[in-house]
């Protein structure tokens, strides 16, 4: 993440936290990729968690025959309106299959517990719809000006008043895999009546939905193969070496219904032109593959942590952890980088979940002592360590004892 791009405006425009909560953009071609909507099923019996469901702030907001069908997780906002952050709805064709709905605009770890406690109480629960967003901002080829190139499949494009190009869409919205290309500024502003801010000169978005266990499970190599499809006309480069490809490939861009009545050799002639990116600008797709790269495990993170109640509920039928077992598995940090600090606090609260069995609250003050541990180049690690000589101790552990005195149970643990 380009750490000169935060700073500036302290408005908070959700898409996914924490990335782009602060969209500070004065420099050129960033590029931001993130979970932009999921949607879990299972078993749920919603009449018998009712009480459940209230203490997690869940309110009904539809029934039928005294049965529930809705319930709606919400935020109130400073005018003491509604937010909504989730959906639990009722399937309808079998009554206790459920569905969560979620475009994973949350704020707060309390809000993404109030989520994952009530997938706790889902028998099987599973992705049934997986959407991943790559935003480009303040691109200077903004414009609506890229294509996706998917051989063999539909592409239906949504034009505004002006004749402008707004959305282009790649494949059936209930298919199992669509990509969706649009003006998220338009929408965006459309959506909430308001303006983004002014060093917001463009924002335009690759959308991969997907709908299937398979599809979602290999949701990076789908983002990738969408990348491979997605790129901009520059058939300029090639007018005066090739001029019959450019003419051809003119005409193919321009109207693309009519491809399928060249020739057979003809089409795939052409075919492979744009497969080898010959006449195409190719930068953006480049760029947004290595972001995708650096950023793909701290996703399917993300994705994982809806589940991260459920697998600890499994868990509860032994009280006692086996602490010998856990401390001998080795489990991957990532690392504090001066902005990921509600990731370092969310694993850290599973770490002590896994420890000891308890769930541990972190406050705003409890989170200061964190990330000033943290920021004197202390780590999950050093964490763990410290809990783990404390529950060898047979200490009580507190978060606050736990932070304030980190560095003097390192001490002890490296005395020893």
């Amino acid at each position: 993440m380009n750490h000169d791009l935060i700073n500036l405006s302290q408005t908070p425009y959700v898409t996914t936290p924490p990335e782009v909560y602060f969209l500070n953009h004065t420099s050129s071609n960033y590029c931001s990729i993130l979970i932009d909507r999921i949607s879990l099923s299972g078993i749920f019996h919603a009449e018998q968690n009712y009480t459940k469901l209230k203490e997690n702030h869940w309110r009904q907001i539809k029934e039928l025959d005294g049965r529930p069908l809705i319930f709606e997780l919400d935020r109130v906002n400073e005018n003491g309106e509604f937010q909504q952050i989730a959906t639990l709805i009722r399937g309808k064709y079998k009554a206790n299959n459920w569905r969560v709905d979620t475009s994973n605009h949350i704020k707060t770890e309390k809000e993404k517990k109030y989520i994952s406690n009530i997938l706790a109480l889902f028998d099987k629960p599973h992705v049934t719809r997986l959407d991943i967003a790559i935003d480009f901002i303040n691109s200077e080829h903004a414009g609506m000006n890229h294509k996706i190139f998917k051989p063999s499949t539909t592409t239906t494009i949504r034009y505004n008043r002006a004749g402008q190009i707004e959305t282009i869409y790649c494949g059936n919205r209930k298919s199992d895999i669509q990509y969706r290309y649009y003006d998220k500024k338009i929408e965006f502003e459309k959506q909430h009546k308001e303006k983004v801010p002014i060093n917001i000169n463009n924002w335009e978005r690759l959308e991969l939905q997907l709908r299937n266990k398979k599809a979602v499970d290999n949701w990076k190599k789908e983002t990738l193969k969408m990348l491979d499809y997605f790129k901009r006309p520059n058939l300029t480069t090639i007018e005066e070496t090739d001029p019959k490809s450019f003419y051809m490939l003119t005409g193919i861009i321009k109207h693309p219904e009519y491809f399928n009545d060249l020739a057979k050799g003809t089409k795939a002639k052409y075919r492979k032109l744009i497969k080898n990116n010959r006449g195409f600008d190719v930068s953006l797709s480049d760029k947004a593959r290595k972001v995708l790269i650096s950023k793909a495990d701290s996703i399917q993170q993300e994705l994982d942590s809806f589940f991260i109640s459920a697998s600890n509920n499994k868990t509860k039928t032994d009280q006692t952890p086996n602490k010998d077992a856990q401390s001998a598995t080795k489990i991957n940090y990532i690392e504090y980088d001066g902005f990921n600090i509600d990731y370092q606090c969310k694993t850290l609260q599973d770490i002590l979940r896994r420890y000891t069995g308890k769930p541990y609250i972190i406050t705003f003050n409890l989170k200061a002592l964190i990330k000033a541990q943290l920021e004197n180049g202390l780590t999950l690690y050093d964490f763990e360590s410290a809990i783990n000589y404390l529950i060898k101790q047979g200490k009580t552990i507190s978060i606050k004892d736990l932070a304030s005195n980190l560095p003097d149970y390192l001490s002890k643990i490296n005395s020893n």
